[in-house]
């Protein structure tokens, strides 16, 4: 009998068996939102303007990449915590489609900007003087 009571008693470290997936996409979203920050962070660093603003960046960064690398370990999550991820998904998602746009615009306002300055440039040599 003595057996029989402590094969049913629960261990203090017992997994929680009603546990659901971690949201699909969020690690890549965390991983893709945490290189664009170190990338960003880095540009500020060199602009040697944005130091500061840099250096916090790259924490940041970093912290995130970490994050990521924690959360690929994690394959089930307690119920209670699936909105919280859903959420994050969320933030890291659209902050993820910012950067993309930003990205996108910075490409299309610098085609421009050099467009414009070798059409200037090349409207120098056809002026009279």
């Amino acid at each position: 009998m003595d057996e029989l009571e402590k094969s049913e008693a629960p261990s203090p470290l017992a997994v929680n068996v009603s546990t659901h997936e971690i949201p699909e996409g969020l690690s890549g979203w965390v991983g893709f939102v945490g290189i664009i920050t170190i990338v960003s962070g880095a540009s500020y660093i060199l602009s040697c303007i944005g130091i500061f603003i840099g250096v916090f960046m790259v924490i940041a960064g970093i912290a995130l990449m970490g994050g990521k690398s924690a959360l690929d370990n994690i394959t089930h999550a307690d119920p209670l915590m699936i909105p919280f991820l859903e959420k994050l998904r969320t933030f890291m998602l659209m902050t993820g489609i910012v950067y993309i746009v930003t990205i996108a615009l910075t490409i299309i306002g610098l085609t421009l900007y050099f467009g414009f300055i070798v059409a200037l440039l090349s409207s120098i040599g056809n002026v009279p003087l």
